[in-house]
């Protein structure tokens, strides 16, 4: 499933009506709302929906409890593991 989301009215709006969504990913720098202010917004619609960033920048931190971020450049392999890690619920770095 692919989808745009610009503001938090599109994240108020999708969310809901994405009963099976399991897992966030999104870039850190984007038009329109950053992943980080993406990554607020939905912790605070749904708390416990892991959230995975993705960036090219060295020194990024992250909040929240269900987070996990994907240096730039990573191979598919990378992005599975993290992936299936926090799907299955692992604390990820």
């Amino acid at each position: 499933m692919q989808s745009r989301i610009s503001d938090a009215r599109g994240v108020n709006v999708w969310l809901p009506a994405g009963d099976n969504v399991e897992l966030v990913i999104t870039d850190i720098v984007m038009p329109g709302m950053n992943g980080i202010a993406l990554g607020r917004t939905l912790n605070d619609v749904a708390p416990d929906l892991p959230v995975l960033f993705i960036t090219g920048f060295a020194d990024t931190r992250l909040e929240g409890t269900h987070t996990a971020l994907l240096q730039k450049p990573f191979c598919a392999q990378q992005l599975l593991g993290k992936v299936a890690s926090m799907l299955a619920g692992e604390k990820v770095a």
